[in-house]
């Protein structure tokens, strides 16, 4: 009978070291998907097949959104990405749209949002509220009601951020048919002023007017 073969250290120590970079991968694919809409799954403990899965699904569900707005008339610049808070400290991150969408009147505009927690312990249950709506050149200013506070909705209307963790937050604003166009912003807060953010959209004429 021949000598079993002695095994390598350093093969065994790379095989471990790929095998927990493709299960690290296939844990964010999966948490990718459930970000952009997919339900919660369970990975079926092949990392492989977990990161094609996922990775599939993530696909799918940009190409939903995209779709999605471009079937309300709005420019998807509107996505959001996290901001660099401009002091290091710990607590919320509010997310800031880099470009300034545009919606018709008569339309909803939709802006996904990702809050981040970077303290060390989960925040309290955030109830996400508007507090104004302005038109740059209202000649109400302050008390502007070109579109209502209440045209604004959340989805989910609140939500729990982990420790050092995100979470998806989709701002809609229902424009009536009669509002004037121009440029407006939306202030948002939660917990108090834990989080705000302000979002910045422009209104234009549907179609035909």
């Amino acid at each position: 009978m021949p000598d079993a073969v002695p095994s390598d250290p350093l093969a065994d120590r790379l095989t471990e070291v790929v095998d927990a970079g493709l299960q690290l991968g296939a844990s964010l694919a999966r948490r990718l998907a459930e970000m952009t809409g997919s339900p919660e799954q369970q990975e079926s403990g092949v990392p492989v097949d977990d990161l094609v899965r996922f990775g599939s699904d993530v696909a799918g569900n940009v190409l939903g959104l995209v779709a999605a707005g471009a079937r309300t008339g709005v420019t998807l610049g509107a996505r959001a990405s996290r901001a660099v808070a401009p002091e290091r400290r710990a607590g919320p991150r509010p997310a800031q749209t880099p470009t300034q969408p545009i919606v018709t009147r008569g339309s909803t505009l939709r802006v996904p949002l990702l809050v981040e927690n970077t303290g060390q312990t989960p925040t309290r249950s955030l109830t996400f509220a508007t507090t104004s709506l302005l038109r740059a050149d209202c000649p109400d200013s302050g008390d502007c009601t070109c579109i209502p506070a209440d045209a604004v909705s959340f989805a989910p209307e609140s939500l729990v951020v982990a420790a050092h963790d995100f979470e998806k937050l989709t701002v809609r604003v229902a424009v009536p048919p009669d509002a004037p166009p121009g440029g407006y912003t939306a202030s948002i807060t939660a917990g108090d002023g834990w989080f705000s953010t302000t979002i910045g959209f422009s209104v234009l004429p549907a179609a035909g007017e």
